[in-house]
């Protein structure tokens, strides 16, 4: 990982975060409390254990999150534009009105994850787990869903997918 930057809009009590390569291998400490509104675009975050943290208003564009677990993770408003996120745990994350453009979220494990008002246009969400996940108006146009569960994931009017899905028959549910 090149840096980490704390955004301009970040408060001044968020100083608990250090980066340091130890062994060839790069290594981030974190307070879960330290993340809001950080600037970690293109992290190599791979396999981090992030769980719980806030991280709403985050840039996280580009960033390696692949195997991440996020579980319970406040990343609303977060910019997430082609991250890595493959087979990461975002199982109860808030992902509302987040940014996912075009991001790799193949075999992640979001269920009952909020993903409402999220952009996942483009997204790669092939063998991810949605049970229970609220979909309301979600853009998940031209997102491929090849293989994604979606027995139980709950989406609204407003909610948009591609036009090779139906999600009724795949166990959506219309709320």
């Amino acid at each position: 990982m090149e840096a980490i930057r704390k955004s301009n809009k970040a408060r001044p009590e968020q100083q608990n975060v250090t980066y340091q390569r130890a062994s060839g291998a790069d290594m981030l400490t974190v307070n879960a409390e330290t993340l809001h509104e950080f600037d970690l675009a293109g992290g190599k975050l791979h396999a981090a254990c992030l769980a719980g943290s806030n991280m709403s208003g985050s840039d996280l564009h580009a960033a390696d999150l692949s195997e991440a677990d996020l579980s319970l993770s406040d990343l609303s408003f977060a910019d997430l534009k082609g991250a890595d996120l493959h087979s990461a745990r975002l199982v109860g994350a808030n992902l509302s009105t987040a940014e996912l453009t075009l991001a790799n979220l193949e075999g992640a494990d979001l269920r009952d994850a909020k993903l409402i008002g999220a952009d996942l246009y483009g997204a790669n969400l092939r063998k991810t787990q949605l049970k229970g996940a609220l979909l309301y108006g979600a853009d998940l146009l031209d997102a491929d869903l090849s293989g994604a569960k979606l027995r139980g994931a709950m989406y609204d009017s407003g909610t948009r997918w591609p036009a090779s899905v139906r999600p009724e028959t795949r166990g959506a549910l219309l709320k």
